[in-house]
This record gives C-alpha cells, structure tokens and sequence, in this order.
C-alpha cells in the first residue's frame, strides 16, 4: 500500500518519450515480467479504442498558466454532464460491474481501461448493447506481475495511469472535470453538478476528502494507516469562502488547511502550523505516495488544468524511474507530487463540519476488516449506512444532519466484499436476473443498481432544490 521513495537518478539518453519507456522497462530492476505478458511499452502506450462511436462535445475550455491572485474571486458558469468525463480501470472478468455503472451515468461520457483490448463481437450483449449509448471509450493497459518489489496487485499499473491515458485519448479542451473512481464506485452525478460551479477547471485540482494518512498509535498499541484520515495534509479550494468557518473551531486532529491555487508543497509549507516539513521545505515524514494519498475506491475529481502539468508519458517515465513500485492509489498519487507538483484540495463542505465527508462517508466507525488490512483502519465504505438514509429520507424520516449529508454525498465505494452477508440474497437474485459474471462481483452489481434507482427516486423527490441551492450560495 506504499512506494519507496528513492528515485533512481540515472540519465537517459536522447530519445522520444515512447522510446524512453521502453529503454526504461529493460531494467534489471523490473525483470523481463512486463515483456513476458505484453512485449513492448508501445503496446500499453498505443490507446486501443472500440469500434464506436466516441462523442466529443464542441465546447472548449481554455487552460490558463498565469498565477492567480488570491484576492481575485472567479465563480465558472453552470456545469453540466457534457462538462463532465468518468474514467475507471476495470478488467475482463470486472465488465459486469462496468455494464451496471450505467444506471448513474446516463449522459456522461465514460472512459474504462481494461487489461486487454474488447471484442464486441464476443462480448456479453447486455455489455454491447449500450457501449454506443452510453458514450463509452475504452483504453488498454497490460496486466503486470505481482510480487512484493513490483506490484501490489495486477491491475495497479492501470489504476495510475487511467487518467493520463483518457486525457491523452479526449484531449484536455473535451472535458473540464475527471470523475475517477474504482468500477465499484458510484457518483452522485447531482451533486457533483451543484458543486462544480464553486470550482474553476482552469485551475489544477486533485480534489478529495477521503485520504489516506498514519493514526499515532494510541495505548501501546501499532500505528494505523488510516483512511479516511482528517490529519492527511491538503487545502481548500481557491478562495474558497463558508459562513461556517467563521464560528469552527479546527479539532486537534484535523489538518490546518490553507486556501490553494493551485494546492502545492510551497503553499502548505509557507502555512505549516502542523510540522509536516522541515529546513527547504523538505517533508519530515509521510511524503506523498507513502501511506499519505487518495483512496481510489472513494473516487476523487480532477480538473482539466490539472493534466496540462504533465502528459502521459512524463508519467509512465517517472513509474519506471523507480526502484520499488507499488499500490494504484499510492503511485498515482506520487506521480501526482513528483511529475505534476500537486497536492490534494478539500472541497471544503465537509472540512468545516466534522460530521460531513463529500467523498464516500462512513458511520460504522474505525474498522479493520480483513487480514490484507492488517495495520489498517477504514473509516468509510459504509453504502448501506448511504442506502438506509435515502430510503429513510424517502419515508420522510431524514433528519436534518442526514439530509444534510445525503445532499453533498459525491461518491460511494462498494466494496461489497465485505457486505454480501448483509444483503437480502433472494433480493439480489431478483434484480440481477440473466447476471454471467463472478459470484463475487454479484453484490456490487446489485448495489449498482439499487443505487441508480433509489437515486433517481430521490432526486424526483427533491424536485425543488430549494434548500441545496440556499446551503450552496452560502458557500459561494
């Protein structure tokens, strides 16, 4: 779930990118892994498309460079789902999960990388079938070999260079925001469109509530490596303003968290009142990549502006620059610090009220819920804590804290691994008639679908949002 930190200073010789990461794969270090399964890099860097139809919207979005004076206060015009790009890694056996994604992501473009390239022809024909209709795109990037010194899991390469990967395939003036997230991660499309016009796509924004960070050890007890973790440093969003912040008073453990424009090591640094850094601006411990970054699973939201910083090749160069390689979350967020200079922003809502979290919340508490998550404590993937307030909120029993919550929810992770013993079985059959997938992707499917239809209901519901508007223009 970590990276070394130790970059590998060697110099390469004058070539193209494409040529740099294949003299980079040829290191002792990797082995002959990669090659074994998928030949040369040219294969992951070449972007395979399905024979679709890909649906580019016309309008553009111009990245701008200049600094930007904090004083100066922009508000971007209305989102809308044509501003908007979902982008998930995924894999063959996975596709199920994909093809259940559907039901929340009406009108928004979708771009799955998959560990081989998709043969409609073969493919299930519930998948097939909407591919066109859900303006889908999809990506390659190989499997890679776990083992202690390379790879956490198969799919850890794809999950760290998915965005770059879709960046490159639509191009930075095709979309303002990235929504990317695991394939068992759900946006609340919504809510996200309430609050991105309090935010400026023309700014680089690696934007997330959900962090991972070290817990001290408390009683004698080890050290936790905790998500979602207040502690974990970040900031808010340029000029962000919240009537809230003028009666908080920040809790012991919760970061100090300055206003970012863009959010980088320099400004948390200038504003450091927590010692995270030391003489240069040197981080003291808990650099980001090593058991400090976002939890994939929670989803997070990248700007446009944010990919003009570094390409996918700067990437993928820097990957294999290393000499350990590790977790999808934990290197994506390392190449986020190392090649791109970005630090992860607050979206703010929840940092002045601590019982509200954006980015997959949680009710159940500090858990530690398996033997891979040893030493670890999770303090969110709580859907059916999300599920329970909007049938409750439906029923018209949500309190003001729950409707509170359920209005500024972004996303929900799964994870339903854990879950399955919990959910009605005879209730998942019938909603998942003709499923061919793994068993052990059934429950995910399920709640794929529960959500999209509970959502909907809900939404209907609200059909004046009143009050949203009036809690969002406070914050404005």
């Amino acid at each position: 779930m970590h990276r070394n930190n130790t970059l590998d200073a060697s110099s390469l010789p004058s070539m193209t990118a494409k040529d740099q990461s294949a003299a980079l794969l040829d290191r002792d270090s990797l082995g002959q892994d990669y090659h074994a399964q998928a030949g040369k890099l040219a294969d992951l860097h070449s972007i395979k498309l399905a024979d679709i139809a890909s649906t580019k919207p016309t309008q553009s979005v111009t990245i701008k460079s200049e600094s930007r004076s904090a004083d100066v206060v922009q508000h971007p015009p209305k989102a809308d789902r044509g501003d908007l790009l979902i982008v998930m890694p995924s894999s063959i056996d996975r596709m199920p999960m994909v093809t259940a994604s559907r039901g929340w992501r009406q009108g928004v473009r979708t771009y799955v990388a998959f560990e081989q390239e998709i043969d409609l022809a073969t493919a299930p024909a519930v998948f097939k079938e909407g591919v066109t209709k859900f303006n889908e795109v999809y990506g390659v990037c190989p499997d890679q070999v776990v083992s202690d010194a390379k790879w956490h899991k198969a799919g850890d390469l794809r999950a760290t260079v998915a965005p770059f990967l879709a960046n490159m395939t639509f191009g930075p003036n095709n979309f303002k925001w990235m929504l990317f997230g695991d394939d068992d991660t759900v946006f609340l499309i919504d809510n996200v469109l309430h609050l991105l016009p309090h935010l400026d796509p023309t700014i680089p924004y690696f934007m997330t509530d959900h962090l991972w960070y070290p817990q001290p050890p408390g009683a004698g007890g080890p050290e936790l490596y905790v998500h979602a973790n207040r502690a974990a440093p970040r900031c808010l969003p340029c000029n962000y303003s919240d009537p809230a912040e003028d009666t908080f008073e920040n809790p012991s453990y919760q970061y100090i968290a300055p206003r970012g424009c863009p959010c980088n090591t320099q400004t948390l640094c200038k504003a450091d009142r927590m010692g995270n850094f030391g003489q240069g601006c040197n981080w003291n411990s808990n650099t980001p990549g090593y058991w400090y970054f976002g939890h994939g699973g929670a989803g997070m939201l990248m700007s446009s502006a944010l990919f003009s910083l570094g390409t996918y090749d700067d990437v993928v160069n820097w990957i294999w620059s290393l000499g350990h390689i590790s977790s999808g979350d934990s290197m994506l967020m390392g190449a986020l610090h190392d090649v791109l200079s970005i630090i992860p922003t607050d979206p703010g809502y929840g940092y002045f009220r601590p019982t509200i979290r954006l980015f997959d919340p949680g009710w159940n508490g500090l858990q530690v819920k398996g033997a891979e998550d040893e030493n670890t404590g999770d303090n969110g993937n709580d859907p059916l804590g999300i599920l329970d307030r909007l049938e409750s909120a439906l029923q018209g029993e949500c309190s003001d804290e729950c409707e509170d919550q359920l209005q500024h929810t972004i996303s929900v992770h799964l994870r339903t691994r854990y879950l399955a013993s919990e959910l009605d079985q005879e209730e998942v059959a019938t909603h998942v008639q003709g499923y061919e997938g793994s068993l052990d992707h059934k429950p995910a499917v399920y709640l794929h679908h529960k959500f999209a239809a509970l959502w909907t209901q809900y939404d209907q519901a609200r059909s004046s949002r009143s009050w949203f508007d009036v809690q969002m223009s406070a914050v404005a």
